[in-house]
């Protein structure tokens, strides 16, 4: 596949992932992992790869921060444009695209699980420190650290199962679509 094909299918693929967050999904399994993955492995630009994940998270919930999740800014009157909750996501998003630089070369299944895993340990302990650091829930002291990283572990089995799941399923339809496209240039050139 030629590279205008290759970031063609990689923004596609980033997109359709940060859509199918607005989709009902069971807690905590989104491709949002598997996404910022794909970006690190694939987008050769890191700036690029960053801004491109970043921006289909963004707007996914730049939608579901006015919609669905409205409830939660019940002191908003506008657009909530940001959300206090985005800076230590968005940072762990961040860490996770240049984590995918490890599947640059080889993302074999396994690499993918181990990967996907290590990231979402990454997520879980930079949200887990960053709402301990924000002081609104848990108090900045040792027991209120505990608290913040005790209260993230109900959502880490359905965290390591929707990444790994994503993860391989991303980066495999990836692979089917630039097997196919290299298929048909093969065929349009034999005729």
């Amino acid at each position: 596949m030629r590279s205008k094909g290759k970031i063609i299918t990689v923004f596609a693929l980033i997109f359709a992932a940060a859509a199918s967050k607005l989709l009902p999904h069971p807690p905590n399994i989104t491709p949002i992992t598997a996404m910022c993955l794909l970006g690190g492995a694939l987008i050769g630009f890191r700036f690029i790869s960053v801004l491109v994940a970043i921006s289909g998270l963004y707007l996914s919930d730049l939608i579901l921060n006015n919609t669905i999740l409205s409830i939660y800014y019940p002191d908003n009157t506008g657009i909530v444009w940001w959300a206090d909750y985005m800076y230590w996501t968005y940072g762990a998003f961040i860490a996770i695209v240049f984590l995918g630089q490890l599947l640059k070369t080889k993302p074999t299944v396994l690499r993918m699980v181990l990967v996907s895993i290590l990231a979402t340990a990454m997520f879980y302990v930079l949200t887990s420190i960053g709402t301990w650091a924000s002081g609104l829930i848990y108090p900045r002291t040792g027991e209120g650290l505990i608290a913040s990283f005790t209260a993230g572990i109900p959502f880490l089995r359905n965290s390591f199962l929707g990444n790994v799941f994503f993860t391989v399923v991303i980066f495999k339809s990836y692979e089917w679509i630039r097997s196919m496209a290299q298929s048909s240039q093969a065929s349009y050139q034999k005729s």
